[in-house]
């Protein structure tokens, strides 16, 4: 039996439609592939940031090292657009979570705004955010697909581009410029 090799790969990233604008997991992945062929079958995709033992330590230090010298950027635009996602989700105790289930939906008896999903979920990459009350109150389009006031196509907040896009086409709209809502 071959042994896998495993591959950072530019492919859209995984699992990263959350990650601020210059984030390397909007772009890349770990790919497992059956040889060093590049035609040969992929048996599994990883996220950058995977702890899995049997991804080579290698390309986890390689990957771990990308992350660690990416330059975020806090833009209004991704804070709105993950206000919008986490809308009206609240930790129970204003700590980042492991997964999404451990959320509540509506806001617990006499929590502090911090605790806001998209808060906590922001100060992971950004320790200094203030939290946007405003946002929690009304994310507004913050989230999800609406259209173009332009060209009426369905467009969404991507972050690879900072801007909204109809993906994977990009960001320029048919009637001009960049799409809006």
């Amino acid at each position: 039996m071959a042994t896998p090799v495993f591959i950072i790969t530019q492919d859209g990233g995984m699992g990263s439609f959350l990650c601020p604008p210059g984030d390397p997991m909007l772009r890349y992945s770990i790919i497992e592939k059956s040889s060093k062929s590049w035609n040969a079958r992929t048996d599994g995709m990883y996220a950058l940031d995977t702890d899995a033992e049997w991804v080579s330590a290698g390309i986890r230090a390689r990957a771990a090292r990308m992350l660690a010298e990416a330059v975020r950027v806090e833009s209004p635009a991704w804070v709105a657009n993950i206000y919008g996602y986490f809308r009206n989700m609240w930790t129970v105790d204003g700590l980042m979570w492991t997964n999404t289930q451990a959320l509540v939906s509506g806001r617990p008896a006499d929590v502090p705004d911090d605790w806001h999903a998209a808060a906590v979920f922001i100060r992971k990459y950004f320790p200094d955010h203030v939290t946007r009350v405003d946002l929690i109150r009304d994310p507004g389009k913050g989230y999800g697909s609406y259209p173009c006031v332009k060209c009426d196509q369905r467009v969404q907040y991507e972050a690879r581009y900072d801007a909204l896009a109809i993906y994977p086409h990009g960001v320029e709209c048919a009637a001009g410029g960049q799409h809006s809502y």
